[in-house]
């Protein structure tokens, strides 16, 4: 009897988030497909389907194509870089986090992990603006790291914290440098977590809005950014926006589908 309450309670607890995250897609999918002009119909379905507003998005004169570039292109650039240094940091911080000045410096990147965004714009604005790097990619992508490499460090330092300290010993009675260990095995060992660490920095990056709301214009302006302007003064382009919302979402998807066999171990090591 207990074991079928606890089902019966399981059974709504899914039903009820299901319905919490389909019903956003689904009305983001119903607007998304409404005739041009046509009232927003909330969860009811609207008197016809059309596809005019992705067609607007995609072919029209403010197409979205040049800032999902922008977008895609700013944060994998931003994703590499903060790896390239976040995986080494992670690595050292594991292997000496009995030392003082290991957690102090690990306490540090949470706190960093935890700073607003907001707050570091100002500061990036007038370093920006000081280096004529305003409305540029290498600008977005130098303020993206701020914002990545906290939460990189801070993800690849629980894979690395699963590998035993005696495998690098083992390489090390072998002749391996340092280097060598952390390359040829940590690194390999790793490779999920490192898949999974490139993806969801990646996604940090794409969906940001702050930095380059601040520091893009035209010439930069990525996806987010985009998307919010179909909201004007005068309208609110309901359809456009949420078209371009569904296919700017596409890359994520797909993104996540890549890696989520490797989720699971990241929500066993408390990850969020």
């Amino acid at each position: 009897m207990k074991r079928h309450g606890a089902s019966l309670v399981g059974a709504f607890g899914l039903l009820f988030v299901a319905g919490w995250i389909g019903i956003p897609f689904y009305s983001l999918g119903i607007l998304s497909l409404a005739p041009k002009d046509a009232p927003a119909v909330g969860l009811g379905l609207p008197s016809g389907l059309s596809l005019n507003h992705y067609a607007e998005v995609l072919s029209g004169v403010q197409g979205l194509w040049p800032y999902v570039a922008n977008s895609i292109i700013a944060s994998g650039a931003a994703t590499l870089l903060a790896l390239a240094v976040a995986l080494p940091c992670a690595y050292g911080l594991s292997r000496l986090q009995r030392s003082a000045v290991a957690r102090t410096l690990y306490l540090g990147v949470f706190v960093l992990r935890m700073l607003p965004p907001i707050t570091l714009v100002i500061p990036f604005f007038v370093f920006m603006s000081g280096a004529h790097l305003l409305d540029t990619r290498t600008g977005l992508v130098g303020a993206l790291l701020a914002q990545l490499l906290p939460l990189a460090i801070w993800i690849s330092k629980t894979f690395f914290d699963g590998v035993p300290i005696s495998i690098d010993e083992a390489a090390r009675i072998d002749g391996a440098t340092p280097w060598q260990v952390f390359v040829l095995v940590a690194l390999p060992i790793v490779a999920a977590g490192t898949a999974v660490t490139a993806v969801l920095t990646f996604l940090t990056a794409y969906i940001d809005y702050v930095f380059a709301a601040t520091l893009t214009n035209d010439h930069a302006m990525t996806l987010p950014v985009y998307i919010a302007g179909f909201k004007t003064e005068y309208r609110f382009y309901v359809g456009d926006m949420l078209a371009a919302t569904v296919i700017g979402t596409l890359p994520m998807l797909v993104l996540f589908l890549f890696v989520q066999r490797h989720m699971k171990r990241m929500a066993l090591a408390g990850i969020h």
